[in-house]
């Protein structure tokens, strides 16, 4: 009795919460099928062609330089609240630079890529790194996935390794956690099902304020000096993409998970080279500032205790964004 007072109260406590602070500076209620004009360079679209992928609809993407003769490298990045191509932004400037021949995109459900009403799971993920690797790039690549999609990246290296050269997977996820999903809480406050049926707008609507960003962004920067006005922009270009939220909804409910045992488990380094970077500062989540955590990190140590043959590399002064 005692657990259930206790979450009908976080649960109670945290609707206020999302209720705060609705300065919605880019929301636009007739424009959620489009992204939001910035004034920034630095956040300019990088993507410039389309693909009709079977199940995806018409994906969003950059296709690699001109002339650039590198590597091939293809970048796919996390999924929460603001996410797009845009996280890259600062890595991709370096490996252009280099004349790696680099592919990014929009997932599925994000950015400008088609945005359809549909529940999202980590099959889903795992069916578009596949298609898209084999229609668009169409040759063995060095892949990095970053955050949620690791267990995706390394899942798809297990069953189609002759679709990559190596794969880096950057602060991979579920050492310790992931093995089963939604918890009690996530059901009890996310209300995923009500929420889809409904169509409901206001949650994802102020996950992305200026407040909420920035409270959320602390448990991915070790250096807080990268949570400025240029980071607060880049997710709030999102939040007149309603159509985001299916993805964001099924992210926050605990739809999108696979623990990493699993997602190693057929994992063979000698087809598929692979590491891991791991922040030197990892950091545990809490989904409001009131709601104490119990939990520890995820440490380098937890992920080689599972696969100890992918090569772990501790990036000094990081926690979770490690590819800024």
């Amino acid at each position: 009795m005692k657990n259930i007072i206790y979450f009908l109260t976080l649960w109670t406590l945290s609707i206020k919460a999302l209720a705060d602070d609705k300065t919605l500076r880019y929301y636009n209620k007739n424009l959620n099928t489009q992204e939001a004009l910035t004034q920034s360079t630095d956040l300019k679209s990088k993507l410039d062609s389309f693909v009709e992928l079977d199940h995806f609809g018409r994906i969003a993407y950059r296709k690699p330089l001109q002339n650039n003769h590198g590597k091939v490298l293809v970048l796919f990045h996390g999924i929460f609240g603001g996410a797009s191509h845009r996280n890259y932004n600062e890595l991709l400037l370096r490996l252009d630079a280099k004349g790696y021949k680099v592919y990014i995109m929009d997932l599925p459900g994000v950015g400008a890529s088609y945005k359809p009403k549909r529940r999202y799971d980590i099959q889903v993920i795992d069916e578009f790194i596949e298609s898209f690797l084999e229609h668009v790039v169409k040759e063995p690549a060095h892949i990095i996935a970053a955050s949620t999609i690791t267990t995706s990246a390394l899942y798809v290296a297990s069953s189609h390794p002759e679709l990559f050269s190596s794969l880096t997977v950057l602060s991979p996820v579920g050492a310790r956690s992931l093995n089963k999903a939604p918890s009690l809480f996530q059901s009890l406050f996310t209300r995923f099902d009500t929420r889809f049926k409904n169509g409901e707008i206001d949650p994802y609507i102020n996950l992305l304020t200026p407040k909420n960003i920035k409270f959320y962004s602390s448990f991915a920067y070790h250096d807080r000096s990268f949570i400025n006005d240029t980071l607060v922009e880049e997710s709030q270009i999102q939040q007149l993409n309603l159509d985001q939220r299916w993805i964001t909804y099924a992210f926050v409910s605990g739809l999108i998970y696979r623990s990493y045992k699993l997602a190693t488990k057929d994992l063979d380094v000698h087809l598929v080279p692979t590491q891991a970077l791991i922040g030197s500062h990892p950091k545990v989540f809490k989904p409001a500032k009131f709601i104490p955590s119990f939990k520890k990190p995820e440490t380098l140590r937890d992920y080689k205790k599972i696969k100890p043959q992918i090569t772990y590399k501790l990036i000094p002064d990081s926690a979770g964004a490690i590819w800024r």
